[in-house]
């Protein structure tokens, strides 16, 4: 059987990838349109599908994906850098393990389900109205810590590109998710607000920002991480089949 050698550069990776993003979020802005304009709270079926703020959709299912590709990618690092010596693998190997669980968290919405637990011990009101994000930070907090000696001993465009896109990322699960708290809580707006037919320009368009956010944040890490394997080990290949 002749072996298939597929070669993923990096560059190509992270255009397909944008691009999907930007389709998933002008979709949801479609349905939006029709949900503010028309009243139709299903948007003719559009938003059942398309919307960035639905459980177990079409977004939601590609950012777990996209998720899981970065848990992989870290996977094939940790395994080049613990053959070839290199320090840093067992942050790789530690990181991929994180992405896992980001992975699951995004395909069944675990964060969301803790809020209830998280409710009784936290009195949320404002930006803090999603109690999840206090928890959520510390978190982040914890991970870019265990990521110092790593980031220090990268090349300063892997440091800067991972920092960049944690950021991005950050900015949007926590920060706009804590503006839409704040938009829920200040206008007495029923939660989850999405699955009524009361609809809120305000809470939509901070909903659609955060998902941008972290599909962003998503898209420029996997590109990281393949650049940096390109970098240090050569272009990423997949080989399927016997040579």
């Amino acid at each position: 059987m002749e072996q298939l050698v597929i070669h993923v550069p990096a560059n190509k990776v992270f255009r397909a990838h944008v691009s999907i993003v930007l389709a998933l979020i002008l979709a949801s802005l479609a349905g939006d349109i029709i949900h503010l304009t028309t009243g139709n709270y299903h948007s003719y079926g559009f938003r059942q599908l398309f919307h960035v703020g639905f459980e177990k959709k079409i977004p939601a299912l590609f950012s777990a994906a996209a998720l899981f590709s970065c848990c992989l990618m870290l996977l094939v690092l940790y395994q080049f850098y613990r053959k070839s010596g290199k320090d840093g693998y067992r942050f790789l190997g530690f990181l991929s393990i994180v992405f896992l669980f980001l992975s699951y968290d995004e395909a069944f919405s675990v964060h969301e389900k803790l809020s209830a637990i998280f409710d009784q011990w936290i009195a949320g009101k404002g930006l803090l109205s999603f109690t999840w994000v206090i928890p959520g930070m510390l978190f982040v907090i914890a991970v870019f810590l265990t990521s110092i000696s790593f980031l220090r001993k990268t090349n300063a465009a892997t440091r800067n590109l991972m920092i960049l896109s944690g950021v991005i990322f950050v900015s949007g699960a926590a920060g706009f998710e804590a503006m839409s708290g704040w938009r829920v809580n200040e206008a007495a707006l029923k939660v989850p607000l999405l699955r009524t037919s009361q609809p809120d320009l305000i809470y939509f368009l901070l909903s659609t920002c955060e998902e941008l956010l972290e599909m962003s944040g998503i898209a420029l890490f996997l590109f990281t991480l393949i650049r940096h394997f390109e970098r240090t080990f050569g272009l990423l290949t997949l080989r399927i089949g016997a040579s």
